[in-house]
């Protein structure tokens, strides 16, 4: 696999490394050091701590309930831009339960300057039952950001996302 599908399986497998060293290296393999990463219902995530972090959240919230992702090997773009979607499948039954699309945008070395995310349809995790992020993975985050992410699930708690 070559070009731009290639890059996005690395960006898929990144979600899904269950090792921790292995997934920073490669977001600081895949992100230019002061990259953004800009999803749904939260502020943007700037350089490669921040985006580490919000991985790795996301990967255990996502992985331990028996989720994966896959790309719809669609990747398209055009000068420094790629525009991909993926989908989020319930192990057990192979059932599509989120479905999504980024668009990447490239420095000159090929590395993400910026990721923008989007959700098409919005996964059927209670969000609102989740421990809090701190208690999800203890000793990664800040006071601050700790009392951040609280606010944000409190938030989904109060009222479930909605696209």
């Amino acid at each position: 696999m070559t070009g731009r599908n290639a890059l996005v399986k690395r960006w898929i497998d990144m979600w899904l490394e269950p090792d921790d060293a292995v997934r920073r290296k490669t977001v600081e393999e895949l992100f230019a050091p002061q990259a953004v990463y800009s999803m749904f219902n939260l502020d943007p995530f700037v350089g490669h701590d921040a985006i580490y972090k919000q991985v790795t959240l996301a990967h255990h919230i996502y992985v331990p309930r028996d989720y994966t992702f896959r790309s719809q090997n669609n990747a398209t773009g055009h000068h420094n831009l790629i525009r991909f979607g993926w989908v989020m499948l319930f192990g057990e039954s192979g059932e599509t339960d989120m479905i999504g699309s980024d668009v990447l945008v490239l420095d000159e070395a090929g590395r993400i300057t910026a990721d923008y995310q989007f959700h098409d349809k919005l996964s059927s995790v209670p969000y609102g039952e989740l421990p809090y992020a701190d208690e999800l993975v203890p000793g990664l985050f800040t006071p601050d950001e700790v009392a951040a992410y609280r606010k944000v699930f409190d938030r989904f708690r109060a009222t479930p996302p909605r696209i």
